[in-house]
């Protein structure tokens, strides 16, 4: 969790380093992942607090978003991604970085061929639902 402390104390600075928040970010993202074969756990209620404090993320800016779909999606925390992609149904991620998304999943060593399918899947009926 010291990651977490990391992010929400930078964060709430002035000064925000977003090189640094963005992997803190990700190591919580990434929870006890250590293969494609043994994704491990997440605390997934916690990212979600993290996603749903708009103040936070907007801070970082709208790419954020996208950084923590792209890194829900390749440590295979599908019910993260979804709930991204739910909470911004009304105000969707623009087309072109689902299109961005795509290419890191299809070019991702992290991800076995049917969790990149799942999330492709997954990035295909998003953009046919918004667009």
């Amino acid at each position: 969790m010291k990651y977490l402390k990391r992010f929400t104390e930078s964060v709430e600075d002035e000064k925000v380093d977003t090189t640094q928040e963005y992997s803190n970010l990700a190591k919580i993202i990434k929870g006890t992942w250590k293969s494609k074969d043994d994704i491990g756990e997440i605390d997934e209620e916690l990212v979600k607090g993290i996603i749903d404090n708009d103040a936070k993320i907007l801070r970082l800016g709208k790419p954020t978003v996208v950084f923590c779909l792209v890194y829900s999606l390749e440590y295979g925390r599908m019910n993260l991604a979804k709930y991204i992609l739910s909470k911004y149904k009304n105000n969707p991620i623009k087309s072109e970085d689902i299109t961005d998304v795509l290419k890191w999943i299809r070019n991702s060593n992290k991800m076995t061929k049917e969790l990149k399918d799942e999330s492709v899947d997954l990035l295909s009926k998003y953009i046919g639902h918004i667009y």
